[in-house]
């Protein structure tokens, strides 16, 4: 890209300030998918009998390259160039004519899964009941990428022979010891296998298993018939995306490189935790619901991310792995009123914390102060999660308030206001409020008009930052600053829209 010239005022209020790299234009999709399920359901002496079969496959395919030379208006700063690095010149509003590099990108993925359930569950006197289930999963995500810079091809590809192989089986026994007491007790078995290439020799292909196994216990006390009280405890444990263990093969455009490193060695996230509530119905339609819980997360993935050279250019590697221990705890509180016509309304408050607990020995690569060879030193063992990124220094917070009307069953309107605390999902660094309606229309028994009012007041509409290296990024009016340019992006809530379905039920 050429020195740029242009205005010298700094950019409009709000908005950032950015090094613009190159810009893609306009992205061409084409998906497909196909899902084959077969279900069949027997009662067998006392027991029920169920056994299932799902396939379902799709692909994807992707093209895009950079946009045309030509005249463009911009906001923000752009680096002038080698004749002068570091000197930002600053647009706000300023065409100019903009030259980019030959870049073509192609990627595209197929993904195969094929699952399998059996389970039999059989009634034991009056009030007992123990069954087994049992589900087998097979998935393979074979891919390939293409990528055309400046005349020079890069090409990788996954085989379709790496696979990801899960079997789970499952026993429970539930009973109701008295009108009051109903306990419930499972045992979880898990085995996850992969079938993947060595790292250091493509040509060998070995089997990574990972088996877990963990008790799981719920009752319920019925201390009256309106206050019910919950508690439950157990474990579980979760595998990892197929390509953390194969990683992705080095790929270089717009000036810099990337490569995911495969790490064999990464194990399942193994957790367990326990949840105690209430429920209280006042009156006849309106229930209060009280919950506070905590979790143990063993293993938690996280993304390490440490910057080399490669041939002259910046090469960013990335790995997965696993921390210690880190801890997920918090409190919900729900009270609604609901009835079958009239005025019905909502309301949840909930405050989530989660932050690491302790991280495995060497995790910062021998640290030293100064410390010149550190990795991972934005995870901070007591560090609420996202807080160091996006400026929250409070745990997450949620809130939402419904108010409707229902004149019957099928005819009904209603507002939502849905609060999202500093630590939201949408990387945002302040708090907002998103509002919803709702309506539905009973034509005659079986068909009925629904429509959705989405985002009415358009907060965070198509706000998107994205601070990725190679990218270009659009600078939105009015989007409220990143503390940490470069470190994370910004998604968009989502448009103001307006949803009409029509629901047919034979």
């Amino acid at each position: 890209m050429p020195a740029y010239s242009g205005s010298l005022t700094p950019s409009p209020p709000g908005q950032y300030t950015y090094t613009l790299l190159d810009a893609f234009g306009p992205e061409l999709l084409t998906q497909t998918s196909s899902l084959l399920e077969e279900k069949l359901i027997a009662y067998i002496g006392h027991g029920v009998l169920r056994l299932a079969a799902l396939q379902y496959n799709t692909f994807y395919n992707s093209s895009y390259s950079c946009l045309a030379n030509g005249q463009y208006k911009l906001w923000g700063t752009a680096d002038v160039g080698p004749t002068s690095p570091g000197t930002p010149t600053a647009f706000n509003g300023t065409s100019e004519n903009l030259t980019f590099p030959n870049l073509y990108v192609d990627y595209g993925a197929r993904s195969n899964n094929r699952d399998l359930l059996a389970s039999y569950a059989v009634q034991v006197g009056s009030a007992s009941s123990i069954g087994v289930s049992y589900v087998t999963s097979y998935y393979n995500n074979p891919s390939f990428f293409n990528d055309l810079y400046e005349g020079s091809l890069f090409s990788i590809s996954q085989s379709s022979a790496v696979s990801e192989t899960t079997n789970e089986t499952r026993l429970h026994f539930d009973t109701e010891v008295s009108d009051k007491l109903s306990l419930g007790l499972s045992w979880y078995f898990a085995k996850g296998t992969y079938h993947v290439p060595v790292p250091s020799n493509p040509n060998y292909w070995t089997n990574s298993v990972f088996p877990y196994n963990a008790p799981r216990f719920g009752a319920v006390w019925q201390a009256s018939p309106d206050i019910a009280i919950r508690a439950a405890v157990g474990g579980g444990y979760a595998l990892p995306v197929l390509y953390n263990l194969t990683g992705y093969s080095l790929q270089c455009a717009a000036g810099s490189c990337s490569e995911t490193v495969a790490n064999l060695n990464l194990k399942p996230e193994e957790t367990f935790g326990f949840d105690v509530g209430t429920d209280v119905r006042f009156r006849r339609h309106t229930v209060l619901s009280f919950d506070l819980y905590r979790t143990n997360l063993y293993g938690q993935f996280f993304t390490s991310n440490t910057e080399s050279t490669f041939n002259g250019l910046p090469l960013y590697l990335t790995q997965y792995g696993n921390l210690g221990t880190s801890r997920y705890e918090g409190i919900n509180l729900d009270i609604r009123h609901d009835v079958p016509s009239g005025y019905y309304w909502r309301g949840t408050l909930g405050f989530t914390r989660g932050y690491v607990v302790s991280v495995p020995p060497g995790f910062y690569n021998n640290p030293g102060v100064p410390c010149t060879t550190c990795v991972n030193q934005y995870i901070v063992p007591g560090t609420n999660f996202n807080s160091a990124a996006y400026g929250g220094g409070v745990p997450y917070a949620s809130a939402s308030a419904q108010l409707g009307y229902r004149r019957s069953p099928g005819k009904y309107a209603d507002l939502l206001a849905t609060y999202y605390g500093s630590n939201n999902i949408y990387n945002t660094s302040k708090a907002f409020v998103e509002l919803d309606a709702h309506a539905g229309y009973a034509l005659t028994r079986n068909v009925s008009l629904l429509a959705t009012f989405k985002n009415i007041t358009g907060v965070y509409d198509q706000s998107i930052q994205n601070f990725s290296p190679g990218y270009a990024i659009p600078v939105i009016p009015g989007a409220p600053p990143n503390p940490y340019p470069g470190a994370g992006y910004e998604l968009p809530y989502g448009p103001r829209s307006i949803i009409v379905t029509a629901d047919f039920r034979l």
